[in-house]
């Protein structure tokens, strides 16, 4: 995975699919963001973790990065970033979306794909808002 930020902030994961599958993972922290509701989700880097949050505050979202060497260890602060819906949540969603059309085989496990309707359902109406 690669994050790059507007201020030039390039992050680069390799990402696992153990103990969970991380892009389902994003895909229910996408339906709570979009409602309005902080989440967070991890990418597990064995042994290292990426944790992504979305926080709300009123009507803006901060999307903050964290980086630990372990599951439970002291996250450090790599990137925080506010901004509209638009700019920090929707650009997950679509990438998510490009991702999830394709088949990896055995490189990569399929996302649900009843998780990713309920996502469409929840861009579509927070589009109608």
């Amino acid at each position: 995975m690669e994050l790059i930020a507007a201020d030039g902030l390039i992050l680069e994961l390799d990402v696992s699919d153990v103990p969970v599958n991380p892009l389902e993972e994003l895909c229910s922290t996408l339906i709570l963001a979009l409602q309005g509701i902080s989440a967070r989700m991890g990418w597990h880097l064995e042994p290292a973790w990426c944790w992504l949050c979305f926080e709300w505050s009123g009507s803006t979202v901060t999307l903050i990065v964290l980086i630990s060497d372990s599951f439970n260890s002291k996250a450090e602060e790599r990137l925080r970033i506010t901004g509209s819906v638009q700019e920090l949540v929707l650009p997950w969603y679509r990438a998510l979306k490009r991702f999830s059309s394709r088949s990896y085989g055995a490189d990569w496990p399929a996302i649900d794909a009843s998780k990713i309707k309920k996502l469409t359902q929840v861009v579509q109406a927070w589009k109608l808002r």
